[in-house]
């Protein structure tokens, strides 16, 4: 689930061009259109959940400090799973079609922010 409502266009864009991979290898991405999404969680079999801010990227991690809060915790792992499902009925699921109704100007343009979203 990603932010459907960028704070910053070109993490956004860059985020983008790698949706048609992620499809190819089965995952469902999904846009969030409620607001806009900052927080990361990871919900793992009901039993471990994960939140924080952190982008998991060289720079979040080591320059700028970020941090997440792990919870060995079936109750808060459980609420979280359900917060996801509710927070789905708020997305738009991105699919195939939808990527290649993009023209090939965005695609570019996505590409291009791509070629810098180590820095992003």
């Amino acid at each position: 689930m990603m932010t459907g409502l960028p704070d910053k266009r070109p993490p956004f864009y860059a985020a983008q061009a790698y949706y048609p991979q992620l499809l190819r290898a089965g995952v469902k991405v999904y846009q969030y259109k409620a607001g806009f999404l900052h927080a990361k969680t990871v919900t793992v079999d009901d039993q471990l959940c994960i939140i924080g801010t952190c982008n998991w990227d060289i720079r979040s991690l080591i320059l700028h400090d970020e941090v997440v809060s792990v919870f060995y915790d079936e109750g808060v792992a459980r609420r979280y799973a359900a917060q996801y499902e509710r927070d789905i009925e708020n997305c738009e699921q991105v699919t195939p079609e939808a990527l290649a109704s993009l023209g090939g100007r965005l695609k570019f343009r996505n590409s291009v922010y791509r070629l810098g979203s180590r820095l992003l």
